[in-house]
């Protein structure tokens, strides 16, 4: 399943998870292991100068705190 998706920069940084291992909240398997690049929640975003790839559930909060602090910055007193 990884040779569908082509990834020419190998220097990708694991997401959140114990020992290596990523835990998927929509798997049915028993483990409940993320597939990573197999699946399309994967997103894999820049982050200075290293590929940072985490599932789309996890980068949430992050994007969250973002957007909140754009629409600060937009509704301050200039």
């Amino acid at each position: 399943m990884n040779d569908l998706v082509q990834n020419n920069n190998n220097e990708t940084v694991p997401g959140i998870g114990v020992a290596g291992q990523v835990m998927c909240p929509f798997s049915l398997m028993a483990p409940k292991m993320c597939l990573k690049q197999g699946c399309e929640l994967w997103v894999e975003l820049k982050y200075g100068d290293k590929t940072v790839g985490r599932c789309a559930l996890s980068w949430l909060p992050i994007l969250m705190i973002e957007t909140r602090q754009a629409i600060e910055k937009l509704t301050q007193p200039q």
